[in-house]
């Protein structure tokens, strides 16, 4: 079977799909008692690498499967790559170790310090840190709204062409009182969340932010810091602003919904809070749909590219489909 791909330019005025689609159907994982290796079913979140060009970033939300194979898939970060000047999705080389997906997916174990596999219960968004070189996953997801701290780790960027494995130089938990998000991104490198649904009773509401400070004690439990609420679209109610994913360059912050897109502005000068309650200060700058019909294809990933293509983004649906 070969694959094809068209240009990947998502701007303002519409949005370009592109093929194929690596889920289940396309690419099972399993076939018989065959394994034939990660697709992106269920993809959660994605980044665009700084070290690699044209290399993307992404993770599957977990799994109740006890399948320890199909577990194991899951506690993976994987990679695919664009050619830079056309944008096209490119196979890795042949040489390279752990590709599934016909070629077109590389996956890398994720592991704790110790060694030990990361949990991945609701891995719901990954971010990148070009500063320290370093990609930060987010078990933030909560949709059953229990009483669970969640938990964020952070892992040196892998070279996608020999690293089958990566370890976290950091492991740390913050107190969530219930709240769900499948949203992070980095703030002068420090994560935050969008709450996507809060508990009945909750005083945090859906579209605020939430700082997570580093502790110095990676052992440490911290608290969640409310700050600003981003406003929703014009034309939504509240109640039906659940964010999906978010991705923050240059002072721009791309949100993804279920069934479209929102790009808040600020002054790019800004930092820490100033810059978040900047963002939060108006209604986003842009809002579009993926369909035009505003029909539902459950998109949880979203992400800014970088030159050539740095005035696009591409985004991943759950069921494995790029736009």
């Amino acid at each position: 079977m070969k694959l094809s791909a068209v240009a990947l330019l998502m701007r303002e005025e519409g949005v370009t799909k592109l093929q194929p689609v690596m889920n289940n159907d396309t690419f099972p994982e399993q076939t018989g008692e065959t394994y034939h290796g990660a697709n992106l079913h269920e993809a959660s979140g994605i980044v665009a690498s700084h070290q690699h060009p044209g290399v993307f970033w992404i993770i599957r939300d977990g799994i109740g499967n006890p399948d320890p194979v199909r577990i194991g898939y899951r506690r993976t970060v994987l990679a695919v790559r664009f050619d830079q000047g056309s944008g096209k999705l490119v196979r890795w080389p042949e040489a390279v170790a752990q590709t599934s997906c016909d070629g077109y997916v590389k996956y890398v174990y994720l592991k704790r310090s110790d060694g030990t596999a990361v949990p991945n219960i609701d891995i719901e968004d990954v971010a990148l840190d070009p500063a320290k070189k370093c990609l930060w996953l987010g078990n933030i997801g909560n949709n059953p709204h229990q009483d669970k701290p969640g938990e964020l780790f952070r892992f040196p960027e892998p070279d996608p062409l020999r690293d089958n494995e990566v370890r976290a130089d950091l492991a740390y938990r913050y107190s969530a009182s219930g709240i769900n998000s499948e949203s992070l991104f980095l703030v002068d490198g420090v994560p935050h969340l969008v709450v996507k649904t809060a508990p009945s009773g909750s005083t945090l509401r859906q579209g605020q932010v939430l700082k997570l400070p580093v502790p110095a004690d990676p052992g440490a439990v911290v608290d969640a810091v409310p700050l600003s609420v981003l406003q929703p679209p014009n034309g939504i109610p509240e109640r039906n602003y659940k964010p999906t994913g978010a991705d923050l360059r240059d002072g721009k912050l791309l949100v993804a919904m279920a069934n479209g897109w929102l790009r808040y502005e600020a002054d790019s000068a800004l930092h820490g809070g100033a810059l978040v309650e900047a963002l939060a200060s108006a209604p986003p700058k842009v809002h579009r749909y993926w369909e035009p019909d505003h029909s539902l294809v459950a998109t949880e990933a979203i992400a800014w590219t970088h030159p050539p293509l740095a005035d696009s983004f591409l985004s991943l649906s759950e069921t494995g489909q790029f736009r």
